[in-house]
């Protein structure tokens, strides 16, 4: 098959114009051996010739500051740290994507296990839960912001902490 043909059916089999054609047969695991011996230069000249242009491709990406992106946005919401009250720590987001919904409230007391907020990436829904029992102190980002992977969003305080009253943190970093 030409790179014409196979550009062809790549455009024709969605649009239901290209007829795939099912030959009844059976799998013979030492022809597809011999095949690949027979292949065996070509295959590797391909996979050569790949990798070269997957590692340029990687270079050019490096070199252009493309390799490690991360928006602005993400940057801006999650660069400041403040002094935590006693027993609190940073929930972090644990994929890069976006804060596609708040699932509970500062103040809220919150079980081991349930789920606090879903983050959206590459069109799939990661829920975040918490890692123990205790109270949601603040949040640091809104529904709809992007953050990026480790980023911090939240601030928690563990249940069996004698720590302060569920206060958020001065000044209030949450996004309205």
């Amino acid at each position: 098959m030409s790179e014409a043909q196979l550009l062809e059916h790549r455009r024709d089999f969605p649009l239901g114009r290209f007829d795939v054609k099912i030959e009844e047969t059976t799998f013979s695991l030492a022809d597809y051996n011999r095949f690949l011996a027979d292949q065996a230069g070509p295959i590797s000249a391909f996979k050569q010739k790949q990798q070269a242009a997957f590692e340029a491709e990687r270079e050019r990406w490096q070199s252009s500051g493309q390799a490690q992106w991360v928006s602005e946005e993400a940057l801006s919401n999650g660069g400041e740290q403040a002094d935590l009250p006693p027993g609190s720590q940073y929930l972090s987001a644990v994929v890069p994507g976006s804060v596609w919904k708040v699932m509970v409230e500062p103040g809220d007391v919150i079980a081991e296990g349930d789920t606090i907020a879903i983050l959206e990436s590459m069109k799939m829904e990661i829920p975040l839960k918490a890692t123990s029992a205790g109270v949601l102190v603040e949040w640091l980002v809104g529904e709809g912001t992007p953050v990026a992977a480790g980023q911090h969003i939240a601030v928690f305080r563990e249940k069996d902490q004698d720590a302060e009253p569920a206060v958020p943190l001065q000044p209030s970093h949450a996004l309205q």
